[in-house]
């Protein structure tokens, strides 16, 4: 056919790309990495908790879920959001090129987030960059036109440290249950499979830019996770900052917290997550500065 020359080009292309895959994957096997470890809480290790137990981990897995299930839901049906739009004339190829465009505001906005966090609490970007979420996926469905466009892309440009940022959150301070609770959290990437499917149906029944409405409700479930991590650990460092947490405090509420999970073992609750107002375990290895 008139485009075997194309696909053969393509071929090449993915084959190129598979090998270098397998490269990578063969450094990996043969290279020694380190164990990665975190800093060693006594308290954590010498009396270790049920993971089901702690609450950040299980409400982080919930938002990973959430997250990935709006994040892929968003993005399967974007070239079709960018061809649909009342007179633009966008042509298929065009929306494939907008879209690159769209990635690569994501990953402006990945290189961005780096610096920010270093000065500014994790959770609480989360929360602001799950509400920027929630109110750009208002407008894509609401506005019509290069609007609507600016602000999928827009989406996208907030979406770029959520995943990360619920990682790091859920998984921090779980002393030996490290690995598992990662593995747990990691497993919220399942969300991807279920809400693409619910906002077609939507499509089919609606359109695409309604459609955009769906994805809402997990993007509010990743700002509630961000809100209830900042003020779980404004509350444990006694004042509100919007600051990154410091080393120094660390210390003193990594050996509050020592203290905290004993008495609570020593009442006989069922519920050894520290609770709010203590030192919690999600930020018992940081602390907040003016």
């Amino acid at each position: 056919t008139g485009h075997s020359h194309t696909l053969n080009h393509l071929q090449w292309v993915y084959l190129g790309i598979s090998a270098f895959g397998c490269l990578i994957n063969l450094l990996f096997f043969v290279a020694k990495l380190p164990e990665v470890k975190q800093e060693v809480n006594v308290a954590l290790e010498e009396k270790p908790v049920s993971i089901w137990t702690q609450k950040h981990l299980i409400y982080g897995f919930i938002a990973e879920f959430f997250y990935v299930a709006s994040q892929v839901s968003t993005a399967s049906l974007t070239i079709n959001y960018y061809v649909e739009q009342p007179g633009l004339n966008i042509s298929v190829t065009k929306a494939a090129d907008l879209f690159s465009v769209t990635l690569a505001v994501f990953t402006i906005g990945r290189f961005l987030g780096v610096p920010v966090l270093a000065k500014v609490d994790g959770a609480l970007m989360l929360f602001l960059c799950g509400c920027g979420c929630v109110l750009m996926s208002i407008l894509t469905a609401a506005v019509p036109g290069a609007g609507g466009i600016a602000c999928l892309m827009l989406i996208f440009f907030f979406e770029s440290v959520c995943y990360p940022l619920i990682f790091s959150l859920a998984t921090s301070n779980l002393g030996p249950n490290q690995k598992l609770g990662s593995a747990l959290v990691a497993a919220g990437v399942s969300g991807g499979a279920f809400m693409p499917s619910l906002q077609a149906l939507v499509v089919d029944h609606t359109s695409t830019h309604r459609s955009y409405f769906v994805p809402i409700s997990g993007f509010f479930v990743v700002a509630a996770y961000g809100l209830y991590m900042h003020l779980r650990g404004c509350k444990a460092q006694g004042f509100w900052s919007w600051r990154k947490l410091d080393k120094e405090t660390t210390m003193g509420l990594a050996a509050t917290e020592r203290s905290d999970i004993e008495h609570v073992e020593e009442s006989g609750g069922s519920d050894k997550d520290v609770k709010i107002g203590q030192a919690g375990t999600a930020y018992a290895t940081v602390s907040y500065q003016h």
